[in-house]
């Protein structure tokens, strides 16, 4: 079961949803709900919820203040809005989907769907972890990466890494020949393991293996592309280091 909690201050729309929930989504157990920002942050401490539907206008703050104030949260995020205006912002706050009042119930299936996804995979990610006697579950030895995954451990050379994303606490690794694999680490636990002399971290969400660079397309920041035409996005505070190392 997951576990979800609404922070909305419409009273109709929080039954609406619940309604909605207990009909139509039967893996999502509903175990409260806040009409403010401020009890919306003690009901996320005490629940500690796997799913928040949240509304953005708020009393007491907004649902954007509600996410800042929550540091390092391991719960998915729908915002629900009446207001198209917030989606950018929402999307930037790692927010998993984006629902316009009234909510329409194949949307919020949907979203429903991603969640459960997301968090499923996630799970089984830490009960893989949980099982291992040793606790390191991230290493580099002789040119290689070797992680966890749900189902067990993958080790890989440096040559067949593409490019590293971040996904909140958690990190893509994608291989050359298309390979992809979540791993329950943030972005920069690989930034500080990873050998700086092959990986570059062009991006608070990127970083990538400088060898696998096949041309940069200029910009502000810029992108590097790399193999297949995967452009991977560059800050603009990265650029003039990124293109030292490239030019070598």
């Amino acid at each position: 079961m997951i576990k979800a909690v609404i922070i909305d201050d419409e009273h109709l729309l929080v039954k609406s949803i619940s309604f909605m929930l207990q009909k139509y989504c039967h893996q999502v157990r509903l175990t409260g709900s806040a009409d403010s920002a401020i009890s919306g942050k003690k009901l996320i401490e005490d629940q500690l919820p796997d799913l928040v539907f949240l509304d953005i206008q708020m009393p007491y703050g907004n649902g954007f203040d509600l996410l800042n104030s929550i540091e390092n949260h391991s719960f998915e995020t729908i915002i629900i809005s009446a207001f198209e205006d917030y989606a950018i912002k929402a999307f930037k706050f790692e927010a998993l989907d984006y629902l316009l009042k009234p909510i329409d119930i194949e949307e919020l299936i949907n979203a429903v769907d991603k969640a459960t996804e997301r968090i499923t995979k996630a799970r089984l990610l830490k009960e893989a972890e949980a099982k291992l006697q040793d606790n390191s579950s991230l290493s580099i030895d002789d040119q290689k990466l070797r992680f966890q995954t749900s189902k067990g451990f993958v080790i890989v050379g440096f040559e067949d890494i593409l490019f590293l994303e971040s996904n909140g606490n958690y990190t893509y690794i994608n291989l050359v020949h298309g390979e992809q694999y979540l791993v329950t680490k943030q972005l920069g636990e690989f930034e500080r393991q990873l050998p700086s002399s092959i990986f570059y971290r062009t991006h608070n969400e990127y970083i990538i293996n400088i060898n696998k660079v096949n041309n940069y397309i200029k910009g502000r920041g810029g992108y590097a592309v790399l193999q297949d035409g995967i452009q991977v996005k560059i800050s603009a505070n990265k650029k003039t280091a990124f293109l030292n190392r490239y030019n070598k």
